[in-house]
């Protein structure tokens, strides 16, 4: 297969994946609070990437070097996924899913602004 016939396929099931969790989620966010959900879903996603990092190339000595990150990169997941449930429950599945598929382009436009790369 073509690389870029790849690339556009897994794009596609992102988004397929993407539409889905939120139709699902919509479903699942009158039931569960949020940051129960979404604490499983960081523990399960931690432990999946942790094995396939020990797996593959393991852990480098320069990604310990600044620890502090991935707790603020962590807070930052930790919050937009809080918010996005609790958007659910206001907002209809359906309308959510452009805004996740359009803020990709914010940083095209803003590095095209800034630093005139495109």
């Amino acid at each position: 297969m073509h690389p870029a016939t790849a690339a556009h396929l897994a794009m596609l099931l992102f988004s397929f994946l993407v539409a889905g969790s939120f139709s699902l989620g919509s479903l699942a966010a009158n039931e569960i609070s949020p940051m129960a959900l979404n604490a499983a879903r960081f523990w399960i996603a931690s432990f999946v990437i942790g094995a396939a990092v020990l797996a593959t190339t393991g852990v480098s000595s320069t990604a310990a070097q600044a620890p502090w990150r991935y707790f603020v990169l962590a807070g930052f997941f930790t919050t937009y996924f809080v918010l996005m449930f609790e958007g659910l429950k206001t907002a209809p599945p359906l309308v959510r899913p452009p805004y996740l598929r359009l803020h990709h382009y914010c940083p095209q436009v803003l590095g095209g602004c800034f630093y005139g790369s495109v």
